[in-house]
């Protein structure tokens, strides 16, 4: 398990034909609009495939549409949003693209990468791939290399649905983020909230106001070819100093992104179990330690035979325990084995 401490990209894509009604509001705040701006006018509905997207800020990007059709927001409906109860979010099993169920809860994975030139895999549908942490069935594996503008990202959106309105989702209960990555280079995660997305689609940060738009909180990783857990304190997702500062609300989670930015091109993604955290870090596992080999008898003039050797290392556990004394001979005494090597 590793705990983070670190230092997001929302995209605006093209319209795909798609009607998206804004009506603008604050949701839950209702004295600012700064702090409470309302949910962002993303795509939650089933977008699975790769589509292109378009940056709409110089260091960060605008929000998404997808294949969910119009959708109207309300700051009434959004008021009073309860406190998500569920943490996992996907483990990927059900072999779909919708994020596990809560009630009043709703989400949907997807593939974004920017105009320029580049490979995004899988290319069509995204669907989970067998192979799991600790044995599962299955789990997220995305591939990015090439793209040179701002990259490609692999995302969930996440609402809470009130009255037909889809309202930021509320994971206040929650200490923080938690999920399992592996593969290869540096992966950047990041969680969107209304501070830092632009008016335009609905958040509370204002371009005319001379407001820089889109640095959303994030952490840095890089990617190891064994499964590693990381759990992270909300604490760790900072912005990353180049837009308008925003306090990270947990309460008002729009979308979980895992980003693969064009400067650190090509990465591979495995992802796993993710979830909310509850706080409390998993216990590594102690392996049982190896048993230490006895050493021959000495001589009969010196007891020159070594004792035998240190046992197998532990599997995460102490090491192996010192190998005995060698038994005595006439007139001297075998040497003691070697301790085997446990890893702590």
């Amino acid at each position: 398990m590793v705990m983070l401490q670190t230092h997001s990209h929302f995209v605006r894509l093209w319209s795909l034909g798609l009607a998206i009604t804004l009506v603008l509001g604050a949701c839950g705040d209702t004295k600012s609009a700064t702090r409470d701006p309302g949910p962002l006018p993303n795509a939650f509905g089933g977008w699975g495939g790769a589509v292109i997207a378009q940056p709409a800020a110089a260091a960060g990007l605008g929000p998404r549409a997808g294949s969910g059709g119009e959708m109207t927001m309300l700051a009434a409906s959004c008021q009073d949003v309860p406190k998500g109860q569920v943490a996992k979010i996907d483990d990927f099993e059900d072999g779909n693209t919708a994020v596990f169920p809560e009630p009043g809860r709703e989400g949907f994975w997807g593939l974004v990468h920017d105009e320029t030139t580049g490979a995004l895999l899988p290319a069509g549908e995204f669907a989970p791939e067998a192979a799991g942490v600790n044995g599962s069935l299955a789990a997220a594996h995305v591939s990015a290399s090439g793209y040179s503008e701002w990259g490609a990202l692999f995302s969930t959106t996440l609402s809470y649905l009130s009255d037909g309105v889809r309202c930021a989702y509320d994971a206040s209960n929650f200490a923080g983020l938690r999920f399992y990555v592996r593969g290869s280079g540096r992966l950047r995660v990041s969680l969107a909230i209304p501070a830092t997305q632009s008016n335009e689609f609905g958040g509370a940060c204002d371009p005319d106001k001379g407001m820089i738009c889109y640095d959303t909180h994030s952490i840095f990783l890089f990617l190891s070819a064994d499964w590693k857990l990381y759990e992270v304190p909300w604490s760790q997702f900072v912005q990353r100093g180049f837009g308008t500062l925003a306090a990270f609300r947990p309460d008002q989670i729009l979308v979980a992104q895992f980003n693969f930015d064009s400067a650190d091109l090509p990465v591979e993604l495995w992802l796993d179990d993710v979830s909310f955290w509850d706080g409390i870090p998993t216990p590594v596992s102690n392996g049982a330690a190896g048993a230490g080999g006895n050493g021959s008898a000495g001589g009969s003039s010196a007891g020159t035979s070594s004792g035998g050797s240190g046992g197998a290392s532990g599997g995460n556990g102490g090491g192996g325990v010192a190998g005995g004394s060698g038994a005595l001979g006439s007139s001297g005494a075998g040497t003691g084995g070697v301790a085997g090597g446990g890893t702590p």
